[in-house]
């Protein structure tokens, strides 16, 4: 015999069901949310660990590039400091040169003028003790003659009139009329004697044209 169930108790089932169905429905919705919710949260991690690595290497980056330029600053600086001469090469330079201009000391100096002829330019005695004097001719001009020498003479003023030299001391023969010439002075020369460089005609004995000298 076949038992029947009541029909209260089918609809009880029913209204069970019914009941149960939106709350599984729920649950599956919360674990949808709670999927996102975590994917969401590890994008956010993800990114959060990316731009704090970016930033990391960021900062590295602007260490080591600063550490270059500061270690090439330090090279250049060394390199300059390295070119530039000490205080010791300045000084020894400074007192080389003052040497080599206390060798070229200048003695007395003067401009030619005319006497039986035209002249004109400076004549210089320059020198030390060490290195030996010598005469110097600049912008030097005297007309053409015969025999012409050049003669040191104690005698400050010179006339047409002379026919000798006092203290004459001669440099030899005027190797040219014109232009810028250097004379070697013989060194047993009494230069504190010398008054004045004349251009002397030795054939006619004739002074053309001289420079008194003077201390500068």
């Amino acid at each position: 015999m076949t038992s029947r169930v009541p029909l209260s108790m089918l609809t009880l089932v029913a209204l069970t069901l019914a009941a149960c169905a939106p709350a599984a429905n729920m649950s599956a919705t919360q674990s949808a949310m709670d999927a996102m919710h975590a994917e969401e949260t590890s994008s956010a991690m993800e990114s959060m660990a990316a731009d704090e690595t970016q930033t990391a290497m960021d900062s590295m980056h602007a260490m080591e590039t600063e550490s270059a330029m500061d270690m090439m600053h330090a090279t250049e600086t060394q390199t300059a400091m390295e070119m530039m001469p000490s205080e010791t090469e300045t000084a020894m330079h400074a007192e080389e040169t003052q040497t080599a201009m206390g060798d070229m000391m200048t003695m007395s100096t003067g401009m030619f003028m005319p006497v039986e002829h035209q002249g004109a330019g400076t004549a210089t005695i320059v020198g030390s003790m060490d290195t030996g004097y010598h005469l110097e001719l600049t912008g030097f001009m005297v007309d053409e003659g015969p025999d012409l020498h050049v003669v040191l003479t104690s005698a400050a003023m010179v006339d047409p009139s002379v026919s000798s030299l006092a203290d004459a001391v001669d440099l030899g023969l005027l190797s040219a009329t014109e232009g810028d010439l250097t004379i070697p002075i013989p060194a047993d020369a009494d230069l504190s004697q010398v008054a004045a460089v004349v251009i002397w005609c030795e054939q006619y004995s004739v002074p053309f044209t001289y420079a008194p000298l003077a201390t500068p």
